[in-house]
């Protein structure tokens, strides 16, 4: 629930599109459990076209735009970064990669949703790497300066301290 309020509290035009914060919250963080499990299996072309089929259904049926899927991962980020503080266990490895992982499957999320007008393709289900992932999904964050003072990137990263290092690529 903390999350949700972090998020509908910075990004107030969000709080409209849950009907039902407490059952959204029990699905978001089932969400988060999966992705902490399965954090291994992301390579998996078979998670790629699930998480593309879902964000198709949330631009058709939710209207979720990509400016939305930046501000939960903002908020998300954040209220993570919040707990472990608050544990004491915080580090910018940590953040990175919590980072990291939101970003991937908000890529795919926003992929899926590119096919609102079209539909989805027949071979969704078994996606071939599409070049926008190969160049804004493989890419590492360098820590840039204070999470207190963020600044502006490229537009193609996190905006909050983080900048892309392009001679960084993630492990394949």
């Amino acid at each position: 629930m903390q999350f949700f309020q972090n998020l509908i509290d910075s990004y107030p035009y969000m709080g409209g599109i849950f009907s039902d914060v407490v059952k959204q919250s029990t699905m978001f963080s089932g969400l988060l459990g999966k992705m902490v499990r399965d954090v291994y299996n992301l390579r998996d072309p078979n998670l790629a076209a699930q998480v593309r089929k879902l964000g198709y259904r949330h631009r058709v049926l939710y209207h979720i735009s990509d400016s939305m899927y930046d501000a939960l991962g903002t908020s998300l980020v954040r209220t993570v970064r919040h707990w472990l503080l608050q544990d004491g266990i915080w580090t910018p490895e940590i953040d990175w990669a919590w980072m990291a992982v939101y970003n991937l499957l908000a890529t795919w999320m926003k992929e899926g949703g590119a096919w609102e007008h079209t539909g989805p393709p027949p071979q969704a289900s078994q996606p071939s790497q599409p070049a926008q992932q190969q160049t804004s999904s493989n890419v590492r964050y360098r820590r840039s300066g204070s999470v207190a003072a963020p600044k502006s990137t490229d537009g193609a990263g996190p905006n909050d301290g983080w900048e892309r290092d392009s001679e960084d690529p993630l492990p394949r």
